[in-house]
């Protein structure tokens, strides 16, 4: 502990003395004392999330101990929200219905929950499948529709897949880790009908959600479903990246950095 206080004190004095110093000593410096800049999502969301974390750090001077439930969690590393709190030592409870992705997820991330389940409000569900690694890969019509008109891409397979409604899914996520937890859930178009069959149970509740949602050019976030939905069950939007928003439990330890 005495040595990360003279680390830290050391740190402030180069700052401090910093614009003083030849410029190769500058560059040099401002390497030394650079943030981290391991991240994995496609738009920085995990990003966002190590900023709430520091700064729960910074106001209470101890890490936020947190889990994570990876909804549609697609590749181990590739454009995952939530590797970087893996590689921290954490571990969670990853959802993905496509059998292409198991031993991969065995391989990089043994100590995940790996669930090979679809997210959905009924017990079966129709996997549609582009090819057997595509990230769009969907179980809602719609959004297969969509994807392969505006992508001109077609479908290669039809899968029928078991699926889990939310409740379930985090009621076996609790027996791996009774910590506070991450929702990610990206199901490519079924996001709003899971999370609007949610009761949001006190004991159930994520201290923090990321959600794909997808905004008209012209629409506001307040107009938003999943945001009116979200914000009438005490959460609070703390973040929006390109498709992915951010929000944060109001009743959470969490909520103190807001």
């Amino acid at each position: 502990m005495r040595r990360n206080k003279l680390i830290v004190l050391l740190k402030n004095f180069i700052v401090y003395i910093e614009p003083n110093l030849p410029k190769f000593l500058i560059k040099y410096i401002e390497l030394m004392i650079k943030l981290p800049s391991s991240y994995y999502s496609f738009y920085g969301e995990d990003a966002v999330i190590q900023g709430i974390l520091d700064k729960y750090k910074f106001d209470n001077g101890e890490d936020f101990k947190l889990s994570y439930i990876d909804i549609g969690a697609w590749r181990p590393i590739k454009g995952s929200n939530t590797y970087f709190l893996y590689k921290k030592g954490m571990q969670g409870s990853v959802v993905e219905p496509n059998p292409y992705f198991k031993k991969l997820w065995d391989a990089v991330r043994p100590r995940d929950q790996y669930l090979q389940f679809g997210c959905s409000n009924s017990t079966k569900g129709n996997l549609q499948i582009f090819n057997s690694s595509a990230a769009s890969n969907t179980m809602h019509l719609e959004f297969m529709n969509k994807i392969s008109t505006e992508q001109q891409i077609k479908l290669s397979n039809q899968l029928v897949v078991d699926c889990l409604t939310l409740k379930e899914i985090i009621l076996l996520h609790q027996k791996l880790t009774p910590t506070p937890f991450l929702l990610d859930i990206d199901i490519e178009g079924l996001d709003f009908e899971v999370i609007n069959a949610f009761s949001f149970e006190k004991k159930l509740r994520p201290s923090l959600i990321m959600i794909e949602e997808w905004l008209d050019h012209n629409e506001n976030i307040n107009s938003s479903r999943i945001f009116k939905y979200l914000e009438s069950r005490d959460y609070l939007l703390v973040g929006k990246t390109i498709l992915t928003s951010i929000y944060i439990d109001k009743h959470s330890k969490l909520y103190s950095i807001v």
